[in-house]
């Protein structure tokens, strides 16, 4: 079974990548997997289950390391640094999730939010983010407007990655991303604004 999990899965990637949520059916997930549709199904119901079940699979590692600083870091700069770290090599090591989230958004799957907040961002992370907001240890008092701008600067840049890559053609790719990591933090912990322009 577990073999016919992963044939389901590794297939369901590769459809869903190169054809979108909404255009894939089980039916072509399981004749790229060489199953019969009914065993997939008897293992997923559906493809909304199944595509759940997926992000679930690939965030575990994401899951259990992020409640792990949740649970040890009570500075919030510190905290913060740690849970993108982790998030960042998450994204660097699976390039095709980073493809699902992306149609996600694009396509509007109504279950996609729910399943980003409580899957992709675990709950501990955003228990805690809450906690430093309440606590007055971060400026911006809403956890969604907090949310939003770390996200959009933690995946967009991993969906620009060869447009970035085109930019700086003489550093690695660990250099570049680890520059961009660098400054995304340096802005979250800053600001914006250098001090002479503040007014």
């Amino acid at each position: 079974m577990q073999d016919e999990r992963k044939k389901i899965f590794d297939a369901a990637v590769e459809e869903f990548t190169e054809h979108g949520i909404k255009a894939t059916s089980m039916k072509a997930i399981s004749e790229r997997a060489g199953l019969d549709e009914g065993a997939a199904r008897a293992l997923f119901v559906d493809k909304e289950r199944l595509f759940r079940e997926l992000l679930k699979e690939y965030s575990e590692p994401l899951v259990s390391a992020s409640g792990f600083v949740a649970q040890d870091i009570d500075d919030p700069r510190q905290f913060l640094r740690k849970s993108l770290k982790l998030y960042d090599r998450w994204l660097l090591e699976n390039p095709r999730l980073v493809q699902l989230i992306a149609w996600g958004i694009a396509e509007g799957v109504q279950f996609f939010g729910s399943i980003y907040s409580h899957v992709l961002y675990p709950s501990e992370f955003l228990e805690k983010l809450q906690k430093f907001i309440w606590d007055g240890q971060i400026r911006i008092k809403d956890i969604y407007t907090v949310f939003i701008l770390i996200e959009s600067m933690m995946v967009f840049s991993h969906l620009m990655k060869s447009n970035i890559k085109s930019l700086y053609p003489e550093k690695s790719e660990d250099d570049i991303f680890e520059n961009r990591f660098a400054m995304m933090m340096d802005l979250l912990s800053n600001g914006l604004f250098s001090d002479e322009d503040k007014g």
